[in-house]
């Protein structure tokens, strides 16, 4: 058989393909076989190379810490169990179990990383809120409205919008020398 017919049909039967389909493709290249003994070239050929496929794809799973999942490895992560799911062959539910652990905790870090972002803008909002009330209170008013200096109104609205200055006074500690 030639070896650009043995890819297409590689690739038709690795794409679930049905035998009928495989039989057609064949024929188009002018080979003819029985159902059978396309399905024989599957189980002998082409499932060994999908287990070891699968093996090796546990194996760098394997490899991969369940609470260090970023996007891009839980993209593939969720890329590899559906291939896992979808192919015939075998299927160990231990290996299965590790992948939807793998995409569960990449799930809860995809939300936790949201609902951080989350209360942020909310603290943010409350910060502006406050200030805000602060700037449009009696007391502001009476200061941007009075008669003094510029610089006397921003020293007092200083005071009065962020607290009085605090002055910090570093504190060395002596390290032991080693």
């Amino acid at each position: 058989m030639p070896d650009d017919l043995r890819q297409a049909v590689d690739d038709a039967l690795t794409a679930n393909a049905s035998l009928k389909d495989v039989q057609a493709i064949l024929a188009d290249g002018g080979v003819k076989l029985s159902l059978q003994s396309i399905s024989e070239y599957y189980k002998l050929h082409l499932l060994p190379r999908i287990w070891a496929a699968e093996d090796h794809n546990a194996a760098q799973l394997a490899k991969i810490k369940r609470g260090n999942v970023t996007k891009a490895t839980h993209a593939a992560v969720l890329q590899t169990c559906y291939e896992v799911i979808t192919r015939p062959g075998k299927k160990s539910a231990a290996d299965l179990q590790r992948l939807y652990g793998m995409v569960l905790a990449g799930q809860k870090a995809q939300m936790e990383a949201q609902r951080l972002k989350l209360d942020i803008d909310k603290w943010q909002m409350m910060a502006a809120q406050a200030l805000l009330d602060k700037a449009t209170s009696p007391d502001v008013q009476a200061i941007v409205g009075g008669h003094e200096s510029n610089e006397s109104k921003l020293a007092k609205l200083r005071d009065l919008l962020f607290g009085p200055k605090k002055t910090i006074t570093p504190e060395f500690v002596d390290v032991p020398a080693s």
